[in-house]
């Protein structure tokens, strides 16, 4: 997975969590999730935030480097 925007999905996904139950988590609106997962842009000073809520790997979801989350 190339970006950032591919890696969110993937783990919302893998969590089973929508893009309204991700955002709760994050403390963002639903739009900001389904812009980022569209690539339509990231905020940075969002992006500590929605990468810990689907508890994954911070540094994995926002570089690519690192261990994948698991199920």
């Amino acid at each position: 997975m190339k970006t950032f925007a591919d890696r969110l999905k993937f783990a919302r996904k893998l969590r089973r969590m929508s893009q309204a139950d991700l955002a709760l988590r994050a403390g963002v609106a639903q739009s900001t999730i389904g812009n980022i997962e569209a690539g339509r842009g990231q905020s940075a000073r969002d992006l500590a935030s929605i990468a810990a809520a689907p508890e994954g790997e911070p540094i994995w979801l926002h570089l690519g480097r690192g261990q994948m989350p698991n199920e």
